[in-house]
């Protein structure tokens, strides 16, 4: 007895497409509509290109006042944490002279 693969699924040949008659009128809109958001998505665009500069062109002082007090905040930073390491090492030595003393002493 042979054994007899299925190749294909048993399905309807696609049907002819239908003539339709909005066709045209159809193609016409749909291009007619895809103009119009072209023409929508630049000007969008352009409008929020606009905005971003003049919104940046506006905030720049403020910006620049920012970064200035940020770098003098920095520096003041940098200033404590040298007197927190200086502090720090006069701990350790006081520390260290307290523990020599208690080696020392009977």
């Amino acid at each position: 007895m042979d054994v007899v693969y299925k190749t294909h699924e048993n399905q309807p040949a696609p049907a002819a497409e239908a003539h339709d008659p909005w066709k045209g009128w159809n193609d016409w809109a749909d291009s007619k509509i895809e103009a119009a958001l072209t023409r929508y998505d630049e000007s969008v665009g352009e409008a929020i290109a606009h905005f971003k500069h003049e919104l940046r062109k506006e905030l720049q002082p403020e910006i620049h006042s920012l970064r200035a007090e940020v770098a003098t905040l920095t520096a003041k930073l940098d200033a404590a944490r040298s007197d927190v390491a200086r502090l720090q090492g006069r701990v350790d030595e006081q520390r260290g002279r307290e523990h020599a003393r208690r080696l020392v002493l009977p």
